[in-house]
Formats: C-alpha cells, sequence, structure tokens
C-alpha cells in the first residue's frame, strides 16, 4: 500500500474520531441545558410566544429579509468580480446553501455548496469563486464580531460569569483590534499575508490553509472596487439589523425582561458561536451562549433557550426554500449534491495561472 494511501486513510480515520467526539460534546450540551431548562418550561415559553402571533411572524419575515440581504451582498461580490451569476441563480444558490447549513450541519457546509455552484458556473475563475463565497461569509461574521466587542467592551452590557468585568471588556476590545488589524493586512498586503499560510507538506489543515489564501487573493481584487466593498459592508449592516431586530420581536414575544442593547449583544455573541465548527451544526453552543449571558440579565434558562430555539427555526424555515434546488438539478439527494461538492473541490483552490491570481 503506498504512503499516499496510507495518509488518506488516517486522515479519514481522525476525521471519523473528531466526528464523534464533537456529537457526544454536543449530546451532553443538550442534556445539560435541558437540565437547567426542562421540557416543561421551554413549553410553557413557547405557549407565552404563541400568545403573540405578530411578533412571531415579524420576527420570521425579519429573518428572511435578512437572508435575502446576504444572498445580494454575495451578487454584489461576484458581479465586481466579473463573473457572470444572475440574481435569481445567486438567490436559489444561497437558499441552497442556508438549507445545508440547517438541515445537513454535520455532513457538508452551505458554503461549500455554494463554492461548488459558483465553481461550476465559473470554469477558468476558480479562485475568484471559490474567494467570493468566503469574503461573503467574513464580511457577514465581522459585523458580528464588531458588534458583541463594542456593546460587551464599551458598554458593558454583559457579562461572563465567573470573570471580573474590566477582564471581559478589555478581551472584548483587543479581539476588536485584532480583527481590524487582519483586516488591514489582507487588504494592505494580501501577499504577506498568503505566505503566512504557505502549504506545509503532508498537513492535514493545509486545505484551510489555501482557504485563507483564497480569502487573501479575493480580497486584494477589490482594492479597486471600493464601491463594491462598501455595498457588501452596507448589507452586512443590513442583514446584522434585521437579524437583531428579528431576535428583539421575538424576545418581545417570550415576554423577556433583558434590554434591547442586552438581546442584541447576546444574539450576536451566539451568531459567532454557532459560525465555529465545535459541535454539528453549533447544537448546543448556540443555544448555551443565549442562556450563559441572558442569565446575567435576569432571564430564565427556559426564556434564554426557547429564544435561542425561536432564532434556529426561523432559519430553518427559510432554509426550505433551498430543496427546490433538486427540483432543476439531476440529483437524486441532499447527500449525492454534498458528496459531488466535496470531490470538485478537492482540488486546489488555487491552481497555477488562475486568472484570479494575484
Amino acid at each position: 500500500m503506498s504512503s499516499s494511501t496510507n495518509y488518506s486513510n488516517c486522515a479519514v480515520s481522525i476525521r471519523s474520531v473528531l466526528l464523534a467526539i464533537r456529537v457526544l460534546l454536543a449530546i451532553a450540551l443538550v442534556f445539560a441545558l435541558l437540565y437547567r431548562a426542562p421540557f416543561p418550561r421551554i413549553a410553557a415559553a413557547f405557549r407565552t410566544a404563541l400568545t403573540s402571533p405578530r411578533m412571531l411572524s415579524a420576527g420570521l419575515l425579519l429573518v428572511g429579509l435578512a437572508l435575502l440581504a446576504g444572498a445580494i451582498r454575495w451578487y454584489v461580490l461576484l458581479r465586481a468580480q466579473k463573473l457572470v451569476v444572475s440574481v435569481s441563480d445567486t438567490i436559489r444558490y444561497f437558499f441552497s446553501g442556508q438549507f445545508f447549513n440547517v438541515f445537513l450541519p454535520g455532513g457538508c457546509g452551505g458554503d461549500l455548496i455554494r463554492m461548488y455552484w459558483v465553481v461550476r458556473r465559473s470554469s477558468g475563475s476558480r479562485t475568484r469563486a471559490v474567494g467570493t463565497v468566503i469574503l461573503d461569509r467574513v464580511l457577514g461574521l465581522y459585523l458580528y464580531i464588531a458588534a458583541a466587542c463594542l456593546f460587551i467592551g464599551l458598554a458593558g452590557v454583559l457579562d461572563l460569569p465567573g470573570v471580573p468585568p474590566p477582564i471581559t471588556r478589555v478581551a472584548a476590545l483587543s479581539l476588536l483590534g485584532i480583527s481590524l488589524a487582519v483586516w488591514i493586512i489582507v487588504l494592505l498586503r494580501p501577499v504577506r499575508f498568503q505566505g503566512a499560510f504557505a502549504d506545509s507538506p503532508g498537513t492535514g489543515d493545509a486545505r484551510w490553509a489555501r482557504l485563507i489564501r483564497a480569502l487573501a487573493q479575493s480580497a486584494s481584487l477589490y482594492l479597486h472596487r471600493p464601491a463594491a466593498l462598501l455595498g457588501a459592508l452596507g448589507l452586512s449592516a443590513a442583514n446584522f439589523a434585521l437579524q437583531a431586530s428579528a431576535c428583539l420581536c421575538f424576545s418581545h414575544s417570550l415576554n423577556l425582561p433583558a434590554s434591547t442593547l442586552q438581546v442584541i449583544a447576546a444574539f450576536a455573541a451566539a451568531t459567532l458561536i454557532g459560525a465555529v465548527p465545535v459541535t454539528p451544526g453549533a447544537i448546543g453552543m448556540r443555544e448555551g451562549t443565549y442562556v450563559l449571558l441572558l442569565q446575567q440579565a435576569g432571564v430564565s434558562a427556559s426564556g434564554a433557550l426557547a429564544l435561542g430555539l425561536l432564532m434556529y427555526l426561523a432559519g430553518a424555515f427559510w432554509g426550505l426554500p433551498g430543496v427546490l434546488v433538486f427540483v432543476t438539478e439531476p440529483t437524486r439527494s441532499p447527500r449525492e449534491l454534498a458528496h459531488r461538492a466535496r470531490t470538485v473541490l478537492q482540488e486546489d483552490p488555487l491552481p497555477p495561472g488562475d486568472p484570479g491570481q494575484c
């Protein structure tokens, strides 16, 4: 058996073990949350929410509008790179990614599916195609990072239990400063940033290094397109405002005692935690963040958990239109599409001679 085959089998075994650990952690977190907020209390919280159908409907609509703003942001980035994808196809691909994010969190991320769609449509522009998805994700998340750091670091809206408030605020402001520095390096010195993530032979995380280099390359291509970047940032702000407003609507439907700033800060922090793949689909991590932070604001564990579940269910509802992609594509199942996407994207997204390379 060749050394490459042995390495491949070893990598598969490591991934299987890590997935098993993540699943066990998710189960432990769910049981811990249910211990603090038993089913009867969660059910009572949902019954309270049902007495405010207008607030629930408004929250659901706002989540849909926020996702639409995200789809348009991606379209702006695609057009700036001269990748010919129509608005309708961009929205369709975006919501198919949302479907995979919600319903197949452990097998294939929605961003991977979006990369697959746009790479198929953009032969010869692989770097730019992949880079638009990465940059779209980073631009979207950065507003959440900035908001959480500002609310917690400057306003002191929420504190972590057992951690002195000054330490929490200094850590939040330090994270904000570091993230701003990274953005400056990516945009103004992309070549230096790429060099920091050069591939090392035999490194299992090499594909992530390649994706980070793709981000740096893609971001550098926008240096001469400031209008596109500003437009994408504006749409990110709209996405954040709409999602935060939806969370406030759900909070009002549950009659939670937390203030507006406390709810928004907890929402921003929970969204960031949800983007970290510690457990499949961030199960337990996202909801646990709501409970951990909002209990400092006098919210019961059941109320905070119900708020997190309402936000998740709203995202799941708007992931359902992604099923329509299987009507127009010769794919028998989501798993088959996920396998096809992994196969297509296994190659280095930064091949020599790619027109998008700096």
